[in-house]
């Protein structure tokens, strides 16, 4: 739901920054999936 708001607003705005917009998105949700996958790797280590 929270996503599928973001686009929204991504496509109201002007391309260029919707497009910047979206490689920020992109780049906090690689980092949190990088993040809870050494979460889990360091779980299994203890």
């Amino acid at each position: 739901m929270k996503e599928a708001r973001i686009v929204f607003m991504l496509r109201i705005q002007k391309p260029e920054i919707a497009l910047s917009q979206k490689k920020k998105i992109m780049r906090v949700t690689k980092l949190k999936m990088i993040e809870s996958i050494l979460n889990r790797v360091c779980r299994k280590k203890l």
